[in-house]
């Protein structure tokens, strides 16, 4: 894990009202094994003569399978047992004289880390405690101090379960109701604190207790060790972040466990051992046996650590890895390769699975959609980013190979709760970081808690147009959305500016969303450096990007109210850039819904229907052409058999004259070329609209006059794609340094437009309007 903005925990003073609830809070957790007890106490500056304990080694966890020797690759051991004890009334009571604060962090330097040292116990049902100790970086680096690093997902429960911090390794555990009350009596407990931790934290720090085998385990845990009310640590804290899990003996990756009536987690993990011996691969994918223990592997890399954006530095850095679902831990090298194989196979296994969740998990109808993919899985990217992120020097240096541009718009729908770590999670692992890749003389944007979303994200945008020489970034959808609330840490709460862009709508949205299927159309600019067109120009005729960022915007002081009932800050985030104007959008219909490309889109892209044809014999190069958008899969070169492939497809129109591209995909072979050419509809089509224009004529003056419509509407009608949002007397612009056409809307009364985001323009893909508009026009996006 990493720094979150959410109030990880709950740092307070203990006032007299506030002691009941807390002493009830710590009995429920006695008397409940669900909810343990929990403290917290500060941090001590530690002498290492003094540690005379023994620590847990966290490679003992599992070790990665030889294949194809046959093994189990886990161990499993007994969940602690479910009891409960009465005088529940008569605890509290003697509680509230034992009740005392919560823990307060001591001030730690910028060059030394804090572990948390969970003590052993041998009974399940134990309070955790633990105690916080400060090292300095060169412990950690030089590997005199073990420890491990965790990584799990903080989830959105509030953090009501506890855990005692202790000033001293040695002090006595407190281990039960009575122990409490009886330091409490003798004035003992003036040195033992509660930290209030959520539940998945909770429950990891349990087991791991458990597996550490009777022994001391030193462990860092982002919640915990770094004070998470403090910007300045947190932002020195997170510099660091690449080191301390580098540094760490081992990455303890928790999943989370199954609810009491679910046998997910367990048919999951213990089928991976098998699932990776390549003895077994045939029989797996072929016999049906084995389909609910695929299904089961299928609904456990839906589970949110695979959702979470800081997994990928955390496991990315990681020497060592292990894998804590429930009381299951295998080697990470085993569960990377077992998400390799089973993404690798899942189109043969799609259908069984499909057909095994509808008839056995009726309620699980999102599963049933022709959408039932793995492709935007985290899990997936996870495996694909992680296996290429980093490249070993002849010197033993590990060196980054992906730029942070490509980071933040390949790992999109990776969630987080602070959407200022849209940008931070990645600055320790992108290329940039390396000291040998510094891009000429701009500076690296480094996180800084102190500034607001958007002072974040114009910084981003302005380092990605600099060292690219591009605009795309604006056409990608790559932002996390503001917080809804105000947090103690967030400065203010903002409106984003048009020309950034939300992934919640990008074609499958992010975090849990992925899993739903597609909601969207892929982007046409695609991903940083494999754009597939050249409407600004190519080779000589190339126009950079003229982009103005004016100075960084101070926040507007009088705050309006949001339409959710949040305050916002307004912040006038101007961008100035450079294009021509080509066309205004004269026809819109309404986005192609769920696969249907309506008869009056196909009539206007030149298409004649007539139900009593006999055959269809020609097909229109732009019909074919721009349902497509001119590519093939993924925005690589179109085969040649997509114009063929149209043709069969409108052989199967509907009664009225519309292209159901759903209907017509189930009664298509598996491999059939048409098969392929739908996909790529799909891909192209979902929730966009299709756009008719009036040309503007090059010779026109500049449109940002009142008779704009006026020098528009010679010449042959510009047809296209745009976004679902677009409307009639938007703007077809082509600006400068971006690779596809755009829609801008001017704003009534004012010399501003609004983004309103990429299109296909037949015919104006590849440089054309640059090479026939020689007048530039200005435009400035709010």
């Amino acid at each position: 894990m990493l720094p979150h903005d959410d109030p990880p925990l709950k740092i307070r003073p203990v006032s007299n009202q506030n002691i009941p609830r807390i002493v009830e809070t710590f009995a429920n957790n006695i008397h409940s094994p669900q909810k343990a007890v929990e403290t917290d106490h500060d941090d001590n500056s530690h002498d290492p003569d003094t540690f005379p304990v023994e620590s847990f080694d966290p490679t003992q966890f599992a070790l990665p399978t030889a294949i194809p020797i046959n093994r189990e690759g886990m161990m499993k051991s007994r969940r602690p047992s479910s009891s409960t004890s009465t005088g529940k009334s008569a605890s509290i009571a003697l509680i509230q004289k034992a009740a005392k604060g919560l823990y307060t962090y001591r001030s730690i330097r910028s060059d030394q880390v804090r572990l948390l040292v969970i003590k052993p116990s041998d009974a399940p049902n134990c309070p955790l405690n633990a105690t916080l100790k400060t090292f300095d970086d060169s412990e950690l680096e030089n590997g005199k101090q073990i420890y491990t690093a965790l990584s799990y997902n903080w989830g959105d429960s509030e953090a009501d379960h506890t855990i005692i911090i202790q000033s001293e390794i040695k002090a006595r555990p407190i281990s039960s109701l009575q122990d409490l009350v009886d330091d409490a009596m003798a004035e003992k407990l003036s040195d033992s604190r509660k930290m209030l931790i959520r539940h998945n934290l909770y429950d990891a720090l349990k087991e791991l207790r458990r597996a550490s085998c009777g022994k001391h385990l030193f462990i860092w845990v982002d919640a915990i060790c770094i004070n998470q009310n403090d910007d300045t640590e947190k932002q020195e804290q997170v510099m660091k972040m690449a080191s301390i899990y580098h540094n760490s003996k081992s990455v303890c990756i928790w999943l989370g466990t199954d609810t009491t009536e679910s046998r997910v987690s367990d048919r999951a993990m213990q089928f991976i051992p098998r699932a990776i011996n390549p003895n077994n691969y045939q029989a797996l994918l072929s016999e049906p046996e084995y389909i609910p223990q695929w299904a089961s592997l299928f609904e456990l890399l839906r589970w949110s650590w695979f959702s979470r954006r800081w997994v990928i530095q955390e496991l990315a850095l990681a020497r060592y890895a292990t894998v804590h679902c429930g009381s299951h831990t295998i080697n990470w090298e085993d569960f990377h390769n077992a998400i390799a194989i089973f993404c690798a196979s899942f189109d043969v296994l799609k259908g069984r699975l499909r057909e095994y969740f509808r008839t056995h998990f009726h309620q699980r109808n999102k599963y049933l959609d022709s959408a039932f993919e793995i492709e935007q899985f985290g899990a997936k990217l996870l495996v694909d980013i992680t296996s290429d992120l980093f490249r070993k020097e002849s010197d033993g240096q590990y060196d980054s190979t992906i730029n942070l541009e490509t980071l933040v718009c390949s790992l999109s729908n990776f969630d987080t709760s602070d959407p200022r770590d849209t940008i931070n999670a990645f600055l320790n692992i992108c290329k940039e970081s390396n000291s040998s890749n510094k891009i000429g003389h701009h500076t690296l944007p480094k996180p800084d808690y102190s500034k607001d979303l958007l002072q974040v994200y114009r910084e981003f945008v302005k380092y990605v147009v600099d060292t690219s020489k591009s605009l795309n970034i604006i056409c990608r959808y790559w932002a996390l959305p503001e917080r809804e609330t105000k947090t103690p840490t967030t400065p203010r709460l903002v409106q984003l500016p048009t020309w950034i862009l939300l992934v919640d709508d990008s074609a499958f949205g992010r975090g849990e969303e992925v899993y739903h299927g597609r909601k969207a159309a892929d982007s046409l600019v695609g991903l940083p450096g494999a754009s597939q067109y050249n409407a600004s120009g190519s080779g000589w005729l190339k126009k950079d990007p003229q982009v103005i960022f004016p100075e960084d915007p101070a926040p507007i002081e009088d705050e309006i109210l949001g339409g959710d009932g949040s305050n916002h800050s307004v912040h006038k985030a101007m961008l100035i850039v450079t294009g021509v104007a080509i066309g205004i959008v004269s026809f819109r219909n309404q986005p192609f819904a769920d696969g249907v490309i309506p008869r009056d889109c196909l009539e206007k892209l030149g298409w004649n229907f007539d139900w009593k044809a006999k055959a269809v014999k020609e097909v229109p190069d732009q019909l074919w052409r721009t349902l497509v958008a001119d590519r093939g899969p993924k925005g690589q070169a179109k085969p040649k058999t997509y114009r063929l492939a149209c043709q069969h497809c409108l052989v199967s129109l509907t009664r009225n004259g519309h292209m159901n591209i759903k209907e017509v995909l189930r009664k298509t072979e598996d491999s059939n070329y048409t098969k392929d050419y739908l996909e790529r509809v799909l891909a192209v089509t979902w929730d966009r609209s299709f756009i008719e224009g009036l040309p503007i004529l090059p010779e026109q003056p500049s449109i940002a006059s009142e008779g704009r419509r006026s020098s528009a509407g010679a010449g042959k009608k510009l047809v296209g794609l745009g976004p679902r949002k677009t409307q009639e007397g938007d703007i077809i612009a082509i600006l400068y340094g971006c690779s596809v056409p755009v829609i801008l809307r001017p704003v009534t009364g004012t010399q501003d437009h609004e983004f309103v985001g990429e299109a296909y323009i037949h015919g104006k893909m590849d440089g054309e309007a640059i090479s026939e508009y020689v007048e530039k026009t200005e435009f400035r996006l709010i």
